[in-house]
């Protein structure tokens, strides 16, 4: 054994620790607990694993201790080393930690479980998918109870709502389900796709509260009442003067009037760079797919309310997504229906404006471009009330 990748290449070769690894992840994800944030005396999965990893890291101590600059394709051993201080003890976990993460579920698998239409949680809690790939919560209230980060199923377990409803589609929920439980508690009618990996203990549950709000004034109302049956586009962009978290998204709204004279209908879709302002990848923008944003719903304006609200996910090849925001960018306006689209949530009822307005400002996670468009403010306008919260 001459190096840190020999050694990788034993562990990934040993079925025992591969298993041991995969549960850890599994536990990990079920849980909605960082691996980070298990620690081994709580979690005997967790205690099993390290001391299997342990084994092996404590054989080969001494070219753990020689190589704390490796750093290959897999691990950034030095910055393994740094953390740990050099102590072999916290080497073994944070290693174990780094593997773990290895074998669990990512944007890749969830795209590829859209494609697929995997029905096995669902079906084993005998729960009714529409043909949209939605339950109706509505359905179930006696069977369910929806919390800020888990849906109790009443049985000892807990599921969840989909990874693409989570802060950067992979962190922690923030606002959507607390919007999701006013709109139960207010007799909507509430759908929503489910998470198709995770089934937790609702035992290890944690009650995390993780508030972004940044809800602006009310929506213009001439807007809302406006009666011009042709379909209007509008393009919200940022000036290269204007620096942000969303300095290079681009936001389209379109609007229109339904068959009658009483129902108009908005859509939002948001463009993304695949790089954010401070030069990382950004949320969504995969190796090979890219995940837009997309909102639709329809205003009464008989009722003076909101008919419906549905909030999904449109899923793009990325050289296709590619060349529509090259494009978007030249001035050539996107057709409407592109993409391949996956509801995951819908609201139906009179629904109000405070709730619509909630739930587009978290599903859209504080776009400024909405209270530009929607509230009639300017950028620096959008700012000063950002700033004033």
């Amino acid at each position: 054994m001459n190096s840190i990748e020999d050694i990788l290449n034993l562990i990934s070769s040993d079925n025992i620790a591969q298993r041991q690894l995969s549960e850890l992840a599994q536990d990990s994800l079920n849980n909605n607990v960082s691996l980070i944030h298990i620690y081994p005396k709580e979690s005997k999965i967790f205690s099993d694993t390290l001391e299997t990893i342990k084994s092996y890291v404590f054989q080969n101590k001494e070219i753990f201790l020689r190589q704390k600059t490796f750093v290959s394709d897999r691990i950034n051993y030095a910055h393994i080393y740094s953390l740990s201080n050099g102590n072999i003890d916290d080497i073994a976990k944070y290693l174990t930690i780094i593997l773990a993460s290895e074998k669990m579920k990512n944007t890749e698998d969830y795209l590829f479980e859209l494609a697929n239409n995997d029905d096995r949680i669902i079906n084993g809690y005998n729960l009714l998918k529409n043909s949209a790939g939605m339950i109706c919560l509505s359905d179930y209230k006696s069977k369910m109870t929806l919390k800020r980060h888990a849906i109790d199923m009443h049985d000892g377990t807990c599921i969840y709502l989909h990874q693409f409803l989570r802060r950067g589609f992979t962190a922690h929920f923030v606002d959507i389900p607390e919007v999701l439980m006013r709109a139960l508690n207010s007799d909507y009618s509430v759908e929503a796709r489910i998470d198709p990996f995770r089934i937790g203990d609702i035992k290890k549950y944690r009650e995390i509260i993780e508030q972004d709000y940044w809800h602006g004034p009310k929506f213009n109302q001439k807007l809302l009442d406006s009666k011009k049956a042709k379909e209007e586009i509008t393009v919200h962009e940022f000036k290269k003067d204007q620096k942000g978290i969303y300095t290079d998204y681009r936001t389209i709204f379109r609007t229109s009037m339904l068959d009658g004279d009483h129902l108009r209908q908005f859509s939002i879709e948001e463009y993304i760079p695949k790089k954010d302002w401070a030069g990382h990848r950004t949320h969504g923008y995969g190796n090979n797919k890219v995940i837009q944003r997309f909102a639709h719903f329809v205003y009464d304006q008989n009722k003076h309310s909101f008919e419906h609200i549905d909030c999904a996910v449109r899923i793009f090849n990325k050289n296709t997504y590619d060349n529509i925001y090259a494009d978007l960018l030249s001035g050539k306006m996107p057709d409407r229906q592109i993409g391949t689209r996956f509801k995951l949530l819908k609201i139906s009822g009179n629904i109000n404006l405070e709730l619509i307005k909630d739930l587009l400002y978290a599903f859209f996670r504080n776009n400024p471009h909405l209270m530009e468009y929607f509230c009639n403010l300017s950028y620096e306008e959008v700012q000063k009330s950002f700033i004033s919260r």
